[in-house]
């Protein structure tokens, strides 16, 4: 595998020296400074640009086919699809057979099925880029890929000499032919003028070969070559991590703290090459895309060696692409490369800094020493950690004594359903319709989020069932009484201390409307617009932060949360009441207290 010999800050300055202005203004100068540098690193280089700019560069170099060469096949089709395909065409035409290869094999399955309307697209696209480019395609393509491709578009007949001119097909549409011997039927007219075109280059160029994938498809081969077509294109999409979607789901499979030691003992051993594919440029799209989370730039900025750099570039490709897959994201989608490479750096991130324990230089040790995957799965084993705690939570804790339990978490409820999936999801908020949107976890702050909420559920089963003494009947009438659309652990306490404001004791009971108005008049400055009383704030956080200090496992947090609990139900409360009528109380529509009907 070739190697980069600059050094990254020397890569740096003449990046910093190539501006977008420089290429518009002073293009001569940006390609002889992009010429300066090796073929290699040249290739990395370009990647840090937009699309636009990435391609006027490659354009501007002395020998801008052996850049193609020199990028990696995901950087190629990733320049392509940010550029739109059909303005992209000159670095199509510039692509080597490999690279066609690649973009063929990602562009045209749908799965294990060969989609006719993306082959046609892409036959367009090399035509545009020229016929000896289509040429070269071909005369590189497998077999069976051809075979299979083809057969999606047209029947072949041939013309019989006993019966010549009163064939059955000879009544077909459609028919087409170049030498008045083979007949092609075409499926889809739509599609019939862009097929002919190619096979009209093909049978110039090769003539053998062209009557030789018609005599295949004539014998109805066309499912047994997909078959071992699909089988070929597998082997090659794995060398750049695109894996079975068995295999690739083992990117979520957790790491212990016993795993990573273990692993740190392994790779004391002399250090090999993670890639084990052909050799060949790796993709520079990871790091260059992005900006690395914190942590993880911090630890990688210590990484010299360019070897080891190229190694980790390798194994961050061949990751995200199994994301990719293990996501079920469309691999053909640009937004996939970009959604699955910001999980990807996240959960590298908090994979490094649970390994590390923060220390940036065994940070950079482990960047050398590990693959990626590795980092990842230390990671993501924070996502699965929680998913189990929440699970627990939802299937054997408080929650699961009721059938509305997860009701009272309020937002934190689906937070809990998410998390609790056999697979732990991130909850994204109510789709168009109302339902639960729950998806993969994308960044630390969603897993931050996820775990505030998995502290806030266990506490509320600490405070109500424990400092409060709430018990399953007081909480099943509560229920039955409410009137609003979904009872919450705010409603719940706020009824309780309402009916201490009445003058009827803090418990949990239902209220009279009578003892509901009473209560207000105590909680609330008289005339509008209504705010909460001083003394009454106080007795409310008073309440839920004696009852919790007087636990045996409170702590400095269980305090926090006790606090924060109460200022959530005194900014509900104020809100509510700032246009209350006290005289005309209707418990329909007070959502925050349960009122007897």
């Amino acid at each position: 595998m070739a190697k980069g010999i600059y050094k990254k800050d020397e890569l740096d300055a003449v990046g910093q020296k190539i501006t977008r202005r420089l290429i518009r203004e002073n293009p001569n100068l940006a390609g002889e400074l992009l010429d300066s540098v090796p073929k290699e690193d040249r290739a990395r280089l370009v990647m840090r640009y937009p699309a636009r700019d990435r391609m006027d560069l490659i354009m501007l170099s002395s020998d801008p086919e052996g850049l193609i060469e020199a990028m990696a096949a995901p950087d190629l089709w990733l320049s392509i699809k940010e550029i739109g395909e059909e303005d992209a065409v000159e670095l199509v035409r510039l692509a080597g057979a490999d690279k066609l290869r690649y973009l063929f094999d990602l562009e045209c399955w749908h799965k294990d099925v060969l989609d006719p309307l993306t082959f046609a697209f892409w036959l367009k696209i090399l035509a545009d880029a020229g016929p000896e480019k289509l040429i070269e395609w071909f005369e590189e393509s497998d077999e069976d890929f051809l075979v299979a491709s083809f057969s999606k578009f047209f029947n072949v007949y041939k013309k019989d000499p006993d019966d010549e001119g009163f064939e059955p097909w000879r009544s077909f549409k459609n028919l087409w032919t170049q030498d008045g011997v083979y007949y092609l039927h075409f499926k889809d007219p739509f599609l019939a003028t862009v097929v002919q075109s190619a096979l009209e280059a093909i049978r110039s160029a090769h003539d053998y070969r062209y009557y030789a994938l018609l005599d295949h498809v004539e014998l109805g081969m066309g499912a047994e070559a997909e078959e071992a077509a699909y089988s070929f294109r597998g082997s090659r999409m794995a060398d750049h991590g695109f894996l079975e979607l068995e295999e690739a789901i083992y990117v979520y499979a957790p790491l212990s703290d016993k795993d990573l030691a273990r692993l740190e003992t392994e790779a004391a051993s002399p250090r090999e090459s993670w890639f084990e594919g052909p050799a060949g440029a790796a993709a520079a799209f990871p790091l260059a895309l992005t900006d690395p989370p914190t942590f993880f730039g911090r630890a990688l900025s210590l990484v010299e060696d360019p070897e080891v750099i190229e190694d980790l570039a390798l194994g961050l490709g061949s990751l995200v692409n199994r994301v990719i897959v293990a996501d079920a994201m469309d691999m053909t989608k640009v937004e996939s490369v970009h959604d699955a490479l910001a999980k990807s750096m996240t959960f590298l991130d908090l994979g490094l800094k649970r390994w590390s324990g923060g220390d940036l230089e065994k940070a950079a040790h482990l960047l050398r020493a590990q693959h990626p995957l590795y980092l990842f799965r230390a990671g993501y084993s924070r996502v699965l950690a929680l998913g189990r705690r929440a699970g627990t939570l939802k299937r054997s804790g408080w929650p699961s004594r009721y059938d509305f339990g997860l009701e009272l978490l309020g937002e934190d409820g689906p937070v809990i359903e998410g998390l609790s999936k056999p697979r732990p999801l991130y909850y994204a908020g109510a789709g168009e319709n109302g339902e639960a949107l729950f998806v993969e976890f994308r960044s630390g702050e969603e897993i931050e989020r996820a775990e505030r909420a998995t502290r806030r559920a266990e506490f509320m089963g600490l405070v109500f069932f424990e400092a409060l003494g709430i018990t399953d009947r007081e909480l099943a009438n509560l229920k039955r009484a409410y009137q609003g659309l979904a009872l919450n652990w705010e409603t719940v306490f706020l009824t309780a201390a309402a009916r201490a404001f009445s003058g009827s004791g803090f418990g949990f009971e239902p209220l009279s409307a009578q003892d509901a108005g009473s209560a207000l008049e105590a909680m609330l400055t008289p005339g509008a617009p209504r705010e909460v009383r001083p003394d009454a704030a106080r007795e409310l956080r008073s309440r839920l932060t004696g009852a919790v200090s007087r636990l045996a496992a409170a702590g400095d947090e269980e305090l926090e949360m006790a606090s924060s609990l109460a200022d959530s139900c005194l900014e509900l409360l104020a809100e509510e009441a700032r246009s209350i009528c006290l005289e005309e109380l209707d418990p329909r529509y007070i959502e925050w207290l349960v009122i007897e009907g």
